[in-house]
């Protein structure tokens, strides 16, 4: 069996520690946890491979922008014959408080274009999502802007040290054991 985790940012050092790349941001630690390198790319997709316990997991950063996520996902999940339930999406959502996070398999886009671009290309919803909360912008300051600007350095000590290790430990119980513990 082979499992695919992507984790949905914009490429390019300007989106480095932007809100919209808290899936590329994860999906580094994760990686550096598990001691695997992004050391493939092919097709506009960056990315990683191991194996445990006679599976295969596959850890896909996109290389093309956002709204385009679902291209490199597409490549990839047929490259590897990866099923719709056996792929994994870390993503920021402002309708989370800055901090939190869940897990949920299935749903709408709520409107992030690297979801939106994901169901389009798989043609289907049913996978399973990693949302991190970064909370709304003030009032006045628009989504776009909100989503591109950078953590803070407060914000980004608190997601390098608590928000990471919990985002961690629960995608290895979802992958490695079974996501169903956390729906």
């Amino acid at each position: 069996m082979t499992k695919l985790l992507i984790g949905l940012g914009n490429h390019g050092e300007e989106y480095k520690n932007s809100r919209h790349n808290i899936g590329f941001i994860m999906i580094d630690k994760i990686a550096e946890n598990l001691s695997v390198s992004f050391d493939n790319n092919k097709k506009k997709s960056l990315y990683a491979r191991m194996k445990k316990d006679e599976n295969q997991y596959i850890f896909l950063k996109p290389q093309t922008f956002m709204n385009l996520s679902g291209e490199s996902a597409l490549y990839i999940s047929k490259l590897f014959n990866v099923s719709i339930e056996d792929i994994f999406v870390i993503y920021d959502d402002m309708d989370l408080p800055f901090g939190s996070f869940k897990i949920k398999k299935g749903g709408s886009s709520g409107g992030h274009n690297g979801i939106k671009s994901l169901i389009a290309q798989l043609q289907s919803d049913n996978f399973f999502r990693i949302r991190i909360g970064i909370g709304r912008p003030n009032f006045g300051k628009k989504v776009n802007d909100y989503v591109l600007s950078s953590f803070s350095k407060r914000e980004r000590e608190i997601i390098d040290k608590d928000i990471s290790d919990k985002v961690i430990e629960a995608v290895k119980i979802a992958l490695f054991e079974s996501p169903e513990r956390f729906i």
